[in-house]
């Protein structure tokens, strides 16, 4: 099975059949775009290491696999979240007094937080975005089912 995001929706392939299209997203919120406050810390999930304060890039181009679907009543990622092995590097950053971005560490870690989930805000920490809870729903239970038969699965991030 294969999913390809083209940036404003998932496809869904079985074989070379498409059998859903979804519509999704990823608009992070970062100091780029002045959608992250100095005080609204984010910290990276490392492939090793501790995790460090850093500022959330977007879901990496390239080709990746599914590895596991997570049900969650986390009001972030509910009802589920999809799991890949999407990595990127980014900077670290340190903070300062009150525990907010004060100036880049020059250190890099490589990220893994990179998962396909629905959340009510439009934007993400990097994430790819589906639109709707029944979306991320009805992906998820094929993504499951596929995983437990052992088919790999894998996403193309164009």
């Amino acid at each position: 099975m294969k999913l390809i995001f083209t940036w404003n929706e998932i496809l869904v392939y079985k074989s070379t059949d498409l059998i859903m299209s979804l519509p999704a997203s990823c608009k992070v919120r970062h100091e780029l775009n002045r959608q992250r406050k100095p005080d609204q810390i984010v910290y990276t999930i490392p492939v090793e290491g501790k995790a460090e304060a850093y500022y959330p890039r977007q879901f990496p181009g390239g080709i990746f696999s599914i590895t596991e679907v997570i049900y969650t009543d986390d009001k972030t990622y509910a009802p589920v979240k999809i799991k890949t092995t999407a990595t990127r590097k980014v900077f670290t950053w340190e903070l300062d007094n009150e525990k907010e971005y004060w100036y880049p560490s020059g250190r890099i870690q490589e990220d893994t937080s990179y998962w396909l989930h629905y959340t009510e805000s439009i934007t993400t920490l990097g994430c790819i975005r589906i639109h709707s809870k029944p979306d991320a729903l009805a992906l998820a239970k094929i993504v499951e089912r596929e995983l437990k038969t052992g088919e790999k699965i894998y996403l193309e991030v164009l």
